[in-house]
């Protein structure tokens, strides 16, 4: 498998596309997918600031990548959801990342005082269900506070 660019050694091969490409090649293919759905549906524009929530996973890390390798204003969120190791691992990821890409960040811990587990067990809904509600209200919340109009996630297929 080669490069379609530059004949060297692909890393990633995109049926969807029929094409394959090495790392350089790739990134730059995704920049340019990102700006062109970014121009094709009119999402926002380069005056305003963006705030990119992120988990500390690589799709949300990619897409707030991206923005600001596109010039793109952006200001991270991550919600610490309180899930032990795994938030406080998944805050490193994102102040790592923040820090080699020198951007600013906001970290809003829950402040419920209840934890998600709790919260489902009360609500009698699954823990996936009560994550994505409590995030989606800090998704709104946080930028009125901040004054900010726009806010990107960034998701996988799953």
């Amino acid at each position: 498998m080669k490069c379609r660019v530059c004949g060297s050694k692909a890393i990633i091969n995109l049926k969807r596309h029929n094409t394959s490409f090495c790392h350089n090649h790739f990134n730059e293919f995704f920049i340019k997918q990102v700006e062109k759905a970014i121009k094709k549906y009119s999402m926002f524009s380069r005056e305003e600031e963006i705030l990119v929530c992120v988990s500390g996973g690589k799709d949300s890390l990619a897409l707030w990548y991206a923005l600001n390798k596109m010039g793109y204003k952006t200001k991270g969120l991550y919600i610490h959801l309180g899930i032990g190791d795994y938030s406080n691992e998944s805050l490193q990821k994102v102040e790592k990342f923040a820090e080699k890409n020198n951007l600013p960040f906001i970290v809003k811990k829950l402040g419920i005082g209840r934890t998600i587990s709790e919260l489902s067990k009360k609500s009698g809904r699954k823990k996936c269900s009560v994550c994505g509600i409590v995030k989606r209200y800090f998704f709104n919340k946080i930028p009125h506070e901040q004054n900010i109009d726009v806010v990107a996630t960034g998701h996988n297929m799953d």
